[in-house]
Parts: structure tokens; sequence; C-alpha cells
């Protein structure tokens, strides 16, 4: 949401809002129709932007700054001004400590270590915590501490496994312990032992068109803690994880052939989070690419992104020990079909959002809408009916414009023009 906003920037009425330490990211800005108010039509926006200027005494208005695995961060300030508001929600066990703060953002699982070294004389009253949120109510409590590292008495904070994110360092000012004035702190990293159990442990490789990457593991330790989010479908389920990243759509296999015995039970998804919770199902599988039975899912036209596989650890399905999966990927297809050659047909088209399919097969079958330009706008999974017609709502947002409608079935693939207006 904006920060503030006014209709005197402008100098005409109309309105200018301001959003105040803007994360860096990809932001889209709507630009809603209103006949009723007048609000329709040609228009044009102007947007702008300014470097932040920290506020340390602000969690808010703290910049994090990226830590590499190997490296160490130094952060220095004066916190004798700090003040206890917007620093800890409401109902956090810290809640009214004036604190400054200082930010860090972390790529994959790393032990973290935050030392006072130096600072004279030795601040004796130090918060031991981590923030995942601003203000801080989501906390991580360090693994342990010691004040021998430093060499002067100054204490180090060590969190272990500390999963990939972005984190917020509290820097206590207590006058009456002499915590308080100038400081420095320096906060370093050291990538965890690769931990297939844990998404966040998991190192992410790049998947190209035309070159697989295998992963190898093994699952018979694997649980499910720190797996799933509370409350998704396979809360609970036991996976070892791989991940890799995409920077186009790709038609992606993922194959378990190599694996001895043939694993009896596999996941047919991929998770886009870490703990996973929304998930991509496959559209199909089999047990003919490997010519040992194991399996092989496929995943059409998966978005460019980061994906995490999880393998599944049940040793009642003959799905537990050492495994080798191979994750392949080819362009996405989204050239139209020759007429005569589609197993599905649609109706109205135009369409004004409404639509129908009919089909001369039944089975499983993955929906995606492509624009002109091959980005993926929505994606369904639905169950087709020889001759039965299946419903289909494209909903309000999708815009007004051409399409190609990729129908993955199990007989192959459609691809049919839609016109929507």
């Amino acid at each position: 949401n904006n920060t503030t906003f006014n209709t005197v920037d402008c100098g005409n009425g109309n309105t200018t809002f301001r959003y105040d330490f803007l994360q860096a990211g990809t932001y889209y800005l709507p630009v809603l129709a209103d006949g009723g108010s007048g609000s329709i039509g040609a228009y044009s926006i102007n947007v702008s932007a300014q470097a932040c200027v920290e506020n340390n005494d602000q969690c808010s208005q703290v910049v994090p700054q990226a830590l590499a695995s190997g490296a160490t961060l130094t952060f220095s300030g004066d916190n004798t001004t700090a003040s206890g508001l917007n620093d800890f929600a409401a109902g956090s066990p810290y809640f009214g400590s004036p604190v400054y703060w200082h930010a860090f953002t972390t790529n994959g699982c790393n032990e973290v270590r935050v030392n006072y070294c130096g600072q004279n004389p030795v601040w004796s009253n130090t918060f031991g915590i981590l923030a995942r949120d601003c203000p801080g109510l989501d906390l991580v409590s360090a693994s342990a501490f010691n004040n021998s590292d430093c060499g002067d008495g100054n204490v180090t904070f060590i969190y272990s496994a500390l999963a990939e994110g972005t984190y917020y360092v509290p820097v206590l000012a207590d006058g009456v312990s002499g915590s308080i004035g100038p400081y420095t702190i320096h906060v370093s990293a050291v990538a965890c032992p690769i931990n297939y159990d844990l998404c966040g442990s998991t190192p992410e490789q790049a998947l190209i068109e035309g070159t697989p990457i295998t992963f190898s593991a093994n699952n018979a330790n694997a649980t499910s803690a720190g797996d799933w989010v509370t409350g998704s479908t396979f809360d609970g389920t036991p996976v070892n994880w791989h991940r890799f990243a995409t920077t186009a759509c790709l038609d992606v296999k993922v194959a378990y052939c190599g694996t001895t015995p043939a694993f009896g039970q596999t996941l047919g998804v991929l998770a886009n989070s870490c703990p996973g919770n929304v998930t991509t199902p496959y559209f199909g599988s089999n047990t003919t690419d490997c010519p040992d039975g194991n399996a092989t899912l496929i995943y059409n036209d998966l978005p460019a992104g980061t994906w995490y596989v999880p393998v599944i650890n049940n040793p009642g399905q003959n799905a537990s020990g050492p495994y080798t999966i191979t994750v392949s990927g080819i362009q996405c297809d989204i050239g139209m079909d020759e007429p005569g050659q589609a197993k599905v047909s649609l109706f109205p088209n135009p369409t004004e959002g409404a639509l129908n399919l009919v089909s001369t097969v039944s089975g499983p079958a993955y929906l995606t809408l492509l624009d002109v330009t091959g980005r993926t706008v929505r994606t369904e999974r639905v169950n087709l009916t020889a001759g039965a017609v299946s419903a289909l709502a494209l909903g309000d947002d999708v815009p007004s414009g051409s399409y190609a409608l990729r129908v993955s079935h199990a007989s192959g693939v459609d691809v049919l023009r839609l016109q929507v207006r």
C-alpha cells in the first residue's frame, strides 16, 4: 500500500502516490477502469524513484544488504537516540525495547555469526535474536553464543542452519549496562553442509534447454520437518529436496532413471517455495522413458522461476534409499496445430470469458493460456470426457486480445487460437 498520497504535486488535481522504502524487486501497477467516476480511457502515469535514506531506528527504513556465503558484512551506527517505537510487534517479549536495526539477505542455508568485537568497553547487554519481519514478531533465537571468539570479551551469537531469506539485526540501547553509543558489528556467513532434507539447504542449479542436470542423494533419513507449510496438501510428508531454476518457459521432465531398485512411489509435483506451499502438478508420467522401469514425470509449459523437486521417503512403497534423478527441459511449444489435427475444440470464439471445451479424448488435461508473447497467463488442470462439454471460466483478469490455449492430454498437445473481447 502507498505510504501517503496527495492531489497537489500534479498541479491539476490528479493524484500522486508515494511508496517509502520500497524493497528491490519487480512491481505491477494496476490502473483502475471506472466509468462511473470518469477514471477510464486514455491515460499517462509517471513513475519516479530516489534512493532510500536509511533510518536505523525504524526497521522499515533499513535497506537489507546481500550476505554471500563466505563473506562478512560490517554495520556501524550510534544507538544513543534509539527509541522503542515501531521496533517490535505488540505481543513480542521485546516490545518497547529501544534498538537500532540492520538487515541482511542470504541465499541458501548458512551458519551466520553476529559479533560485537572491538566494542570498548565490552557491551554486556545485547540481543541474541534476529527478526524475519518488521516490526519484529517472527524471531529467530541464537543457537549458541560465546565471549571467546572476539578475544576482547565481546559476544558472538551463532545461528546454525539459518534458512535463506532476509533478517533484521536489533542492536539494543541500554545505558545502564553501558551498551549504548557508537558501535560496530560484524555479520558473517558460512554455507551449511548440504542437507537435502531441508529445502533451504539445497543448492540451486540452472536448468538450460538441452542441458540436463542430475541430482543424486539418499532419502532414507528424510523427515517432514521444515518441508511443507502447515496445512498444505503434503504437510507431514517426509521428503528430500533438489532445486533448479529456469529463465524461460520449458517443458520439463524429471526422470528417476538409474535408481536401483526402481522407486515404487514418486510425488508428481514441484514446489515453488521453501517450505513447500503452492505446488504445480505433473501433466503426465510414464515408466517407459527409463529402460529400467523407473518413473518419468512430465511438466508442460513450466514458467521461468525457481522450482523445488520433492523426493518422497516411503519404505513401504520401496521409495527409500540412494537415488538418481535427471531433470531436462526443452523450449515450450506454443505454435498452432494444423487444421483438422486437434482432439479438442472450443466455443464460443471470440469469448467474453466463458469458454466450453469439446474433446474426442478422455482423461486429465493441462490447460495453459499464453499471450502473443508466449507468456503464461494462467494454467488449470481439468478432466476431459470424450464427447462431453467441459466449462472453463477465464475470469475478469484476462485482458482482451489474442491468445493461444495449449491443451496437453494423453494423445498429444492441441494449441488453439482464442480471441478474448
